[in-house]
């Protein structure tokens, strides 16, 4: 097995129905839909191929004998495929791991199970008939459309399957400035003992950490910064500082929990506004370079905030 250089083509073959059985799918020269069909999607203005594709998952006894009049779709996004797409370790995204093509591409396709729709079963025929809006590509096995079907099913309801809701952790915030001579310079601003750090997922299902003030720390915050002199900062963090001034809408991101925090400890992150400026620098419990001098890229940030969760400080 380590010498064959094909086994995805084994996989393809376990999860698609041969090629030659779409030839059968067909009412004289009218194309029909059945369950697992995967169908690409065209462009609607230049009729070139999108990377944008339909799972049939309406179920097959209704489309076997006419009784539905819309058809169940679930979409899904075709990426080619590399060695670090092949995964064995769960995982919450709805993935088929391989689709090869005629021409011996090779993708994995994600389904978007929040974009469910129905579409007239009258359109998808005229469609895959005329050619100019989508092209079948394949057709899934039942066992293994059912398998998407069900996840699906169970995401528009959860029913019995009770899901990890998010959560939030006491933290304490340290706010510095980067000084003209790149020296990180503590600030005292009242009201910061009221932040939480927010613990939720991203949309693959990763760990994500958001910042999250009160309504008063924010105002103290942005009346802070607000005040504070150009002079008062490394010259390469001026213009961060003065975008960051007129920027009225960054300073709701800290109560609408759209500060992203470090998962790591001693990691400067990058917290970027308009004109791709960076506004703040967020680190985590711990900071080696805390008493030392700010280099490189860092200095292009006025402030720096140092976030320790409750017993970490």
């Amino acid at each position: 097995m380590a010498g064959s250089p094909d086994l995805q083509d084994l996989v393809h073959r376990m999860i698609f129905q041969h090629v030659e059985r779409l030839k059968l799918s067909f009412d004289g020269e009218t194309p029909t839909i059945q369950y697992g069909d995967v169908l690409r999607c065209r462009d609607e203005k230049s009729s070139t191929l999108t990377d944008d594709v339909f799972l049939v998952a309406t179920p097959a006894c209704d489309l076997a004998r006419g009784g539905t009049e819309h058809v169940l779709v679930l979409p899904g996004t075709l990426t080619p495929l590399a060695a670090e797409d092949w995964s064995y370790g769960a995982t919450t995204i709805t993935k088929t791991p391989i689709f090869a093509s005629e021409d011996g591409s090779r993708y994995w396709i994600r389904w978007h199970l929040k974009g469910r729709q129905t579409i007239p079963l009258t359109q998808l025929c005229e469609g895959l008939q005329s050619g100019k809006f989508f092209v079948r590509l394949g057709r899934i096995r039942e066992t293994y459309t059912t398998e998407i079907q069900q996840r699906m099913l169970a995401d528009m309801g959860r029913i019995g399957q009770p899901a990890n809701p998010p959560a939030t952790f006491p933290v304490s915030i340290s706010l510095f400035t980067v000084s003209v001579d790149a020296k990180a310079v503590p600030l005292a601003v009242d009201g910061l003992d009221t932040a939480v750090c927010f613990v939720g997922r991203d949309a693959k299902g990763a760990r994500v950490d958001h910042l999250v003030l009160g309504e008063a720390a924010c105002d103290a915050l942005k009346g802070m910064i607000q005040d504070f002199s150009p002079e008062d900062v490394h010259s390469a963090a001026r213009p961060s500082l003065a975008e960051m001034k007129a920027d009225i809408d960054f300073f709701e991101r800290f109560e609408r929990g759209t500060i992203e925090v470090p998962l790591k400890n001693d990691k400067l992150q990058p917290e970027k506004g308009k004109n791709d400026l960076v506004y703040i620098h967020i680190v985590r419990n711990t900071w080696q370079n805390e008493d030392s001098e700010i280099k490189g890229n860092h200095r292009n940030s006025p402030f720096i905030i140092k976030i320790c969760d409750v017993g970490e400080e």
